[in-house]
């Protein structure tokens, strides 16, 4: 009895960056760009609108892109549904970033997070 190989996966070098630590002149060096931050009062924070206005003088046509809000658990935001996310998304497709998958909108635990357990796994399974 033979097994299927499973196919080789391809290693990939990932950096994670607060928006504040980012050098803008990198960004060709990406072919994807996941962003996201917290939805405050059903939009981007302050740091990702100024973020957003601060890129658009960059070339992202042909960029890959996902973006992600993030969200407490909470009756006072169970309507939010994408939040913040939607708009970044937005932002980005106009740059001409190609979408991986829809924008969604992640939980975190407390204020500053960190995601609430299992968030991650989607992450995970956008790099195969």
């Amino acid at each position: 009895m033979s097994q299927t190989p499973t196919p080789a996966r391809a290693r990939v070098s990932v950096d994670i960056l607060k928006i504040g630590e980012f050098n803008y002149s990198n960004i060709q060096n990406y072919e994807l760009i996941c962003l996201g931050g917290p939805t405050q009062i059903a939009r981007a924070s302050e740091n990702m609108r100024v973020f957003l206005k601060d890129i658009k003088s960059l070339h992202l046509r042909g960029k890959s892109g996902f973006c992600f809000g993030t969200r407490m658990d909470s009756r006072m935001n169970m309507f939010d549904i994408n939040g913040s996310a939607k708009k970044i998304e937005g932002k980005l497709k106009k740059k001409g970033v190609k979408m991986v998958k829809e924008a969604v909108n992640m939980l975190v635990e407390g204020r500053e997070g960190p995601l609430a357990e299992g968030s991650e796994k989607m992450f995970k399974e956008l790099g195969y």
